[in-house]
């Protein structure tokens, strides 16, 4: 649990440290930062939304995210950190993940967002969208769920059922 703990605290510090200095930077000029031309820039877009920008009304968004805050917390204390090493990185993230757009949503009052990849654009324009830390929390925490329910849950609980034998 110690882990977990570090963590969400990691992820919160680099996700609210970055979101305060685009907030006394980026925000007030509203400049976009090129970090490497059409690979990497900094464009502050202050998100009332959900995912992708789909309009829900505000008092959806905060129920929304205090149930699944319930649940992520709830999946914490009861995970197994030695056993489920994937599944508890990624609940740790979905917290901290969680945990920083919420913090946005009451200090500014919708999510910042900053980090923009323009080639994925140039892909396709479903891919042109700007993110921050707590986003690609929550990415990599459904990537490592995923990874975990499909390849490693059932070998898991394989193993425990042997032990209870």
């Amino acid at each position: 649990m110690k882990i977990g703990i570090i963590l969400i605290l990691s992820v919160l510090i680099l996700d609210q440290g970055s979101k305060l200095f685009v907030m006394q930077t980026i925000a007030k000029t509203n400049e976009t930062i090129v970090a490497l031309p059409n690979l990497l820039e900094f464009e502050f877009i202050l998100n009332k939304n959900i995912s992708f920008g789909i309009p829900v009304p505000p008092f959806v968004i905060y129920a929304v995210i205090l149930i699944a805050l319930g649940v992520f917390i709830y999946l914490f204390k009861s995970v197994n950190f030695k056993t489920a090493k994937i599944f508890s990185i990624s609940v740790s993230l979905f917290i901290a993940g969680t945990i920083g757009n919420l913090i946005d949503r009451i200090i500014y009052g919708g999510v910042v967002d900053f980090i923009h990849h323009p080639f994925l654009g140039s892909i396709h324009r479903v891919l042109d969208f700007i993110y921050n830390f707590a986003d690609l929390a929550l990415n990599l925490a459904v990537v490592l769920f995923a990874i975990d329910v499909i390849f490693l849950e059932h070998k898991r609980k394989k193993h425990e059922t042997r032990e209870n034998i």
